[in-house]
Formats: structure tokens, sequence, C-alpha cells
């Protein structure tokens, strides 16, 4: 009976830290989106478009980044699930890979945005 409550444990911490870091990853990827958005009015307004074009591409905007962040969240969830099953470490990797991509694209869009 003590051999299966062995198992239990560190399966618990895996699921429960591979949620914590998807939903971590998952809010980072509301703020690139937003950031994403920022970015895309500002260039529609440096490149001096037709004004009467903003709420189209606002909108349009929007909803192209909500469904590729929904992809992505859903994608991450599957990888990050997948490593929490073999081990912590292969897990932590992968939330840093893509903690980097979505704070990379931070950096870019912020530089973006100070240069507009």
């Amino acid at each position: 009976m003590g051999e299966p409550s062995k198992g239990i444990i560190p399966q618990a911490v895996s699921v429960v830290s591979y949620y914590a870091l998807w939903f971590i990853t998952g809010a980072l990827g509301l703020l690139d989106l937003v950031v994403a958005r920022r970015v895309l009015l500002e260039v529609h307004f440096a490149l001096r478009l037709n004004p009467w074009t903003l709420a189209a591409v606002d909108k349009f905007g929007l909803l192209s980044l909500g469904i590729i962040w929904l992809v992505l969240f859903l994608l991450c969830e599957e990888w990050y699930r997948r490593a929490a099953g073999l081990s912590l470490r292969r897990l932590l990797k992968r939330f840093a890979v893509v903690t980097g991509a979505q704070v990379g694209f931070l950096a870019v869009a912020g530089v973006i945005l100070l240069t507009i």
C-alpha cells in the first residue's frame, strides 16, 4: 500500500507545476496580445493610412491576434503536459523557451514603439 502513495506526490507536483507555468504563459501571452495591438495601431498611424480603415485594422487585427494567442496557448498546454510527464527539468526548459520568446517579442515591440 506504501508504493502507490510514493508516486502520487511527485505526480501531483508535476501536474500543479505544469498548470501554473501554463497559466503564466497565458497571462504573458495576453500581455503580448495587447502590446501587439498597440504596435499595429501605431504602425497604422505612422504610415498615415486612411483614418477610415483604422476601425477595420483594429478589429480584424485584434481578432487575428486573439486566434493566434488561443492556438499558441493550447499548443503550450500540450507541450508542457508532455514535458511534465517526463521530468520537471524538461518542463522548466520548455517554459524558458516559450517565456524567452514572449519576452523577446515584448522587447522588439518596445523598440518599435520607441522608434515610431
